[in-house]
């Protein structure tokens, strides 16, 4: 599950944000939002997640999405809105934010295109899907 969800994460990142679009500045807005909603489940969550994104993430971005259509893009965009109306994680019952999280990435499966994943998961982006629940 982890990996799964680690690659749509870098998939749906990667593609956010080609050239002059926005989309890249997006996905790493909303990956810093993700960060400030988890923060109370750190004893639940990998501490490797809590890293906001840094301005050479969104410029590998902005590389990765290259093979990427505006269709995916607006995918990706539509994962950025998505995550930045995520609950705040409870340390108590995780579940409710966990399962948000993973919604936001479910339509990714069939609304990105084969080369823009394939481009993104090439890339070295760290993405709200470096979000790993702690075993």
């Amino acid at each position: 599950m982890k990996k799964w969800l680690a690659c749509v994460a870098a998939v749906s990142l990667a593609m956010v944000g080609c050239g002059g679009d926005s989309t890249c500045d997006d996905l790493a807005d909303a990956n810093d939002s993700v960060v400030e909603q988890a923060a109370a489940c750190r004893n639940v969550i990998d501490d490797s997640y809590f890293e906001k994104s840094t301005d050479d993430e969104r410029d590998q971005c902005k590389d990765a999405l290259e093979e990427c259509s505006d269709s995916d893009k607006d995918a990706l965009k539509d994962v950025a809105k998505c995550l930045n109306d995520l609950p705040k994680c409870s340390a108590n019952d995780p579940v409710p934010f966990e399962t948000a999280f993973d919604a936001c990435f479910a339509p990714l499966a069939t609304k990105v295109s084969r080369a823009c994943a394939a481009s993104i998961s090439a890339s070295s982006l760290k993405v709200p899907a470096n979000f790993s629940r702690a075993r």
